[in-house]
């Protein structure tokens, strides 16, 4: 979850910061293509967190899911052009067929691919034991 209060708090900008940041939520798939859409091509660059937590939901069928996510790589690619971009993706531990296609979407449309891998704390490996 993103604190846009955390984030001003970090940078000696401080309020500054906070007047430039513009936080969007997109719950489905169409919402987060409707705000792609809408953002133009400018000087800020921008940040999509977890961006396949919309495609996930079964409520929308697998066609038009991929369909939507393909125009959706498509304006992130669109607003690259201005000052680049940050997307983040969190996939579930187990990928059906379906994730795993979309998935391999995100990462054929990535410029560089970075991999962060939390590592178990101690106390829940020794209950899994």
């Amino acid at each position: 979850m993103f604190d846009i209060f955390l984030a001003t708090r970090a940078t000696t900008a401080g309020l500054d910061v906070y007047d430039r940041i513009k936080v969007c939520n997109a719950y489905t798939c169409q919402e987060l293509l409707a705000v792609l859409q809408s953002l133009p091509v400018g000087p800020a660059p921008f940040v999509i967190l977890d961006l396949l937590r919309t495609f996930l939901y079964t409520n929308v069928a697998f066609e038009e899911r991929k369909r939507l996510l393909a125009l959706c790589l498509a304006h992130m690619d669109r607003l690259e052009q201005g000052s680049g971009g940050l997307v983040s993706v969190h996939p579930p531990g187990v990928l059906c067929q379906a994730e795993s296609e979309l998935l391999e979407m995100v990462t054929k449309a990535a410029r560089d691919i970075y991999r962060v891998e939390m590592a178990a704390s101690h106390s829940l490996m020794e209950r899994l034991s």
